[in-house]
């Protein structure tokens, strides 16, 4: 692992990366090569504002922004110049082996490179600003593989910087208008394992208007900036250079899609949304500073160091990135938590005391301000949780991205392919619903892989039978032993400390955790002592205090509703009651007391159901029976592969199938966490309302 990509993973912080693509035979004037040079500024100045000193950015004080380039003659190597001289640093993405990529002539026998180019491309690549240097493996001809490299490219970069004159061969597949159009339309590195409905990843392109040396004109419009964004649900037209069209763009056309007032509406909500992504990856950079200490009381491994039999660059990398987002996430959690039971507290006390006010207090306003006292901190709380800190938000999204992280951790351990070519990445099958608001998860995760892919020669050799296993006992946790003396099935503890835990088997003990009171097919083992079984179901009280809530809110309803029947009874009875006119205490008469009782019951009630709903006791109950019975025959299927000579007659053949395996159940992991994300998005705290 080279030593500047270890010091950002082992600080925990996550770049950005800018890609850029653009023509070879960019015009070599001096008037060219300056107003060229103004325009790369321009288009890094408005997106990061970086300090012309340190590189680092203004309106994003805590990220790095990188540039990721293949640095071929021309553009790449422009650009690449130029971010080196405002203090950036950038990875390199090869389409081929160096000697390959560097020596290589075209179809027509003309080298790629001249000797000062070759030297310019060696020179950078051995920079001490050069984070990494990554090949990808070769396969198919030589336009597949710049299409693949200017792909992936695109694929891990949150934008494009495009030098390019606007104008596409349409009989070429590679090239800077067809990584324009891949850019915009999502067309991916490894499209061709997706379905044809998935919804794909897009990104902007900030275009350049680059003329070629061999443009024969002049025009006011080269070298100008557009922002292009892309049209949600694939939706096409003229908002940027269509490209089955823009051959035929003449001056006027071209200067019409240039002026600054050209889908204005459209490109502001858009880069707000673009920005938006940006300023949550520097909100998770400064976090990690900010809660350091934190951080570190609190993380632990995804899987204990030794227990793990097979270890690579990339498993440490996303245990390095779990064990600062699994920290974080329950940081926010318990503030998120607390105050949001403190608003429904707050909110409840006040609706009280407005109560109070109504039935008791006719001269005296101390209620009342009470009331509007209460509810105003209840509303700033509100405020603090979900604008001012986002406590929800960051405890969702983080915990999103560890979950994320836990599976890429384990699909790595056990080098699982998603393709023939290239590893399986959580971000092509996670969160596929939430295209808009939560991107920048994906967006995160991939940066994260890309880290791990740079600094991992792609690793094709295959895992041990042993090996496999340990991945899935450790990912999974293990099969249920039936016991010959009680005759029931028990499901095997882990010792840790030297306390016996369920949940620490794997994450089928971790949902059996969770639910344990509602299962009946499952005996914890006889031998353990009352306080073993006490601590292995410890977690069965969110099951409880649901259950109970749910009592408690039905109760206070039906006896406010039978005191209101009965004080109706008796007052149409008996308007003179003499009863309900004695004084319970001073100036307060019995009747006063039962209607504030009969209004006060109603509002507990909603005090318990905005707590149980915020809380989601039943809803996480019943995700985790499901998943554990989902897990556990996950297990027995692997199981079976593994122990199977007839249908898996060689080690290779059952390491292949518990790799499929495996690779299926992190896609089921992967919409299992999709799924709690849309569940938890709504539980955001709120004002209860009666």
């Amino acid at each position: 692992m080279k030593t500047s990509i270890k010091e950002i993973v082992d600080a925990k912080q996550l770049p950005v990366f800018i890609g850029v693509t653009g023509h070879r035979n960019l015009r070599s004037g001096q008037k060219d090569q300056e107003q060229l040079e103004a325009a790369v500024r321009k288009v890094l100045s408005d997106m990061i504002d970086p300090d012309e000193t340190t590189g680092k950015s203004k309106k994003y004080p805590h990220t790095e922004f990188m540039l990721l380039t293949s640095l071929a003659a021309g553009a790449d190597q422009f650009v690449t110049e130029v971010v080196k001289k405002m203090g950036l640093r950038y990875g390199v993405v090869l389409p081929m082996k160096r000697e390959t990529f560097l020596n290589r002539s075209g179809k027509d026998g003309i080298p790629d490179f001249t000797d000062a180019q070759k030297e310019t491309a060696l020179r950078l690549m051995n920079d001490r600003q050069c984070l990494f240097v990554h090949e990808l493996p070769e396969e198919g001809d030589d336009d597949q593989k710049f299409r693949d490299a200017a792909r992936f490219i695109s694929d891990n970069s949150c934008c494009t910087i495009a030098l390019w004159d606007g104008l596409i061969d349409k009989n070429q597949t590679a090239g800077t208008g067809a990584t324009v159009r891949d850019s915009l339309h999502g067309v991916n590195y490894r499209s061709e394992y997706f379905s044809g409905i998935t919804v794909p990843e897009t990104r902007p392109v900030y275009h350049i208007y680059t003329p070629r040396d061999n443009t024969p004109h002049e025009s006011e419009n080269f070298y100008k900036v557009r922002s292009i964004f892309p049209q949600p649900l694939l939706e096409t037209g003229d908002s940027w250079f269509t490209l089955n069209e823009c051959d035929k763009c003449d001056e006027t056309e071209i200067a019409r899609r240039f002026s600054p007032d050209w889908e204005k509406k459209n490109r502001q909500k858009r880069q707000k949304l673009f920005t938006g992504y940006l300023r949550s990856i520097d909100r998770y950079n400064q976090s990690v500073v900010r809660h350091d200490s934190y951080i570190e009381k609190k993380k632990y491994d995804i899987v204990p160091e030794d227990k793990l039999l097979r270890k690579t660059d990339a498993t440490y990398i996303c245990n390095q990135y779990y064990l600062a987002f699994d920290p974080l996430a329950q940081y926010y959690q318990n503030r998120r938590n607390h105050l949001g039971r403190s608003v429904i507290v707050l909110a409840g006390v006040a609706y009280i005391s407005l109560n109070f006010f109504s039935d008791f207090s006719d001269k005296s306003a101390i209620p009342l301000w009470l009331y509007v006292g209460l509810l105003l901190l209840a509303l700033l709380v509100l405020g603090w949780i979900r604008f001012r800190i986002d406590y929800h938000n960051a405890y969702v999204y983080y915990r999103a991205i560890a979950e994320g992280l836990r599976v890429q951790f384990f699909w790595d351990a056990a080098n699982i392919y998603g393709g023939s070519r290239t590893k399986a990445q959580v971000q092509d099958y996670y969160l596929r619903r939430q295209k808009n608001h939560i991107e920048w998860v994906r967006m995160a995760l991939r940066t994260i892989n890309l880290l791990g892919t740079a600094c991992s020669i792609n690793d094709s050799s295959r895992p041990s039978l042993e090996q496999v296993r340990n991945v899935s006992d450790l990912w999974l946790g293990k099969m249920d032993v039936y016991n010959e003396d009680t005759k029931e099935w028990e499901f095997p503890l882990s010792a840790e400390s030297g306390i016996m835990h369920i949940k620490n088997n794997g994450q089928c003990g971790y949902y059996l955790n969770k639910s344990i009171r509602s299962r009946s097919d499952v005996t914890l083992p006889a031998a353990l002592t009352r306080k073993e079984k006490r601590n292995a179901v410890s977690v069965s009280k969110f099951y409880r205090m649901g259950r109970l809530f749910r009592i408690l809110e039905a109760l206070c309803m039906m006896v406010s509703v039978v005191l209101i029947i009965g004080l109706t009874a008796v007052m149409s009875l008996s308007p003179d009651n003499a009863i309900l006119s004695k004084d319970v205490v001073a100036g307060v008469n019995l009747k006063n007391c039962l209607v504030f009782v009969a209004g006060l019951l109603p509002i507990v009630a909603m005090v318990l159901r905005e707590w149980t709903s915020f809380m989601g006791y039943r809803e996480d109950v019943n995700r985790c029976i499901w998943y554990y019975s989902i897990f556990k025959r996950a297990i027995n299927e692997i199981e079976g592969c593994a122990t199977n000579s007839t249908a898996y007659p060689t080690e290779e053949k059952r390491v292949e199938a518990i790799q499929r395996k495996l690779f299926e159940i992190g896609k089921e992991a992967l919409i299992e966490n999709a799924d709690w994300v849309m569940l938890n998005e709504k539980r955001a705290p709120e004002i209860p309302t009666n």
